[in-house]
């Protein structure tokens, strides 16, 4: 902060700021708010130490879950594509939006382990019919 000078003639005290710019405070008290003020934000403003340590990245190996009996994604030929953006398809009326809670999971997993190929057919029939 600038240094202050004092007004002999209306007692006020008077601070110069950039560009030839003056306050003047003829309350003791308003100089001492201001001061505080001042030091407040320049404290505030001052910008911390620059790092020169770049983080590197770090890699681990996940561990493979138990269940590996499912069948492996395989990358199609062509590109999967959605039709809209993310946005548009939450707003969209027609589309659900679903999260899956953990009685949907245990449901799933369920699911999963009664399913066998053979009553496959049988399945799909009932759950079309039942829709």
């Amino acid at each position: 902060m600038r240094p202050s000078s004092f007004n002999r003639v209306t007692r006020a005290t008077i601070w110069s700021g950039d560009s030839n710019w003056k306050l003047e405070f003829p309350c003791k008290q308003d100089w001492l708010i201001c001061k505080e003020l001042y030091k407040k934000c320049s404290d505030h403003n001052v910008q911390g130490p620059a790092t020169s340590v770049i983080p590197v990245p770090g890699v681990r190996e996940v561990m493979v879950p138990p269940y590996t009996d499912n069948i492996p994604y395989v990358r199609p030929d062509s590109f999967i594509t959605v039709k809209d953006d993310e946005r548009a398809r939450a707003l969209d009326k027609r589309t659900a939006n679903y999260d899956m809670d953990s009685e949907d999971e245990e449901w799933l997993k369920k699911f999963n382990t009664e399913f066998n190929v053979e009553n496959c057919f049988i399945r799909l029939s009932y759950l079309r019919d039942s829709s």
